[in-house]
């Protein structure tokens, strides 16, 4: 298998330098197959398709992405092909989905409006731990802590923030994870 590094500069080869800062930054996507590699998550849910859904489908088995815009969902397709030589299909978070839970959620699904309205669904569809993606951005961060006081958030600003000053944040949905954070 590619390292992160190769397959990050496979990916933005195809965009031009605007487009490359709107693509999930490699720093959290380390973070977040550390997190796989730690907690070997049965399923994993790629909430919005690009250089994540290539780092998931590289590094795990069971990955299902979503994406609300069609060409974002058809350019990750044909990249992944290229990549991995694996066909995926991604669809929008729609009612099919529902029959499914996933153990670990990267969440950067659309733009922030839609992944505000999204969020509860997302809540609904992961057991275990959701990476939430752009959590630098203030108003967004807020509705978060807002909406899901019941669950423990780790803000991820130290160990995850990039050149352009993204960074995320961990949901653990699961308290029986919490120890492994020394919470």
């Amino acid at each position: 298998m590619e390292t992160l590094a190769q397959l990050t500069s496979a990916y933005l080869q195809n965009f031009d330098e605007p487009q490359k800062a709107m693509a999930s930054s490699p720093i959290s996507l380390e973070y977040c197959v550390g997190l796989l590699e730690k907690f070997r998550p049965t399923t994993v849910l790629d909430a919005g398709s690009g250089l994540s859904s290539l780092v998931f489908h590289a590094t795990h088995e069971n990955v299902t992405t979503v994406d609300d815009n069609k060409h974002w969902s058809e350019k990750t397709e044909g990249i992944i092909q290229s990549q991995l030589n694996k066909t995926i299909a991604i669809t929008p978070l729609n009612d099919d989905i529902f029959t499914q839970r996933f153990d670990f959620t990267f969440y950067d699904y659309g733009d922030i409006e839609t992944r505000i309205y999204c969020f509860k669904t997302i809540l609904v569809l992961t057991n275990d731990l959701i990476y939430l993606d752009d959590f630098h951005i203030g108003f967004y961060r807020d509705y978060i802590y807002s909406r899901a006081k019941k669950f423990t958030i780790i803000d991820l600003e130290q160990e995850t923030k990039d050149e352009f000053g993204r960074f995320g944040a961990l949901l653990i949905k699961n308290p029986n994870l919490k120890p492994a954070f020394g919470l």
